[in-house]
């Protein structure tokens, strides 16, 4: 959604990758909330964020997006939960939430032009 945002509208793009650093983001969040070590972590992130940045034709603002968006979210979600059963209904319940809205976004009319 990010890459709509703020990247060129007119230019087609396509995957998952943005969705993925999302999953990289919740996982330094929640891997520090654990105090288990985050160094592979990071470097994973360090290294996916140059190649966005370098090679081209990759949608650097939906990876960036998505590493904000699952920081923000994990971080969130974890402050507030002491227990995991509740974490795990809530991270359920979110992404089952972002389907919906990437969805309603991907059917605007305007949004996508899917023909």
């Amino acid at each position: 959604m990010a890459y709509y945002l703020i990247g060129n509208p007119q230019q087609p793009a396509a995957g998952a990758s943005g969705a993925i650093f999302g999953l990289f983001g919740a996982y330094f969040i929640l891997a520090r909330r654990a105090s288990a070590n985050t160094s592979s972590i990071v470097a994973l992130i360090a290294i996916n964020l140059v190649f966005s940045f370098t090679i081209p034709d990759i949608a650097w603002q939906a990876h960036v997006g998505g590493l904000v968006t699952g920081l923000v979210v994990a971080a969130g979600l974890s402050a507030f939960r002491h227990r995991r059963e509740e974490l795990v209904a809530d991270v359920a319940i979110l992404a089952a939430t972002c389907v919906v809205l990437g969805l309603l976004l991907l059917l605007a009319p305007g949004v996508v032009n899917l023909g």
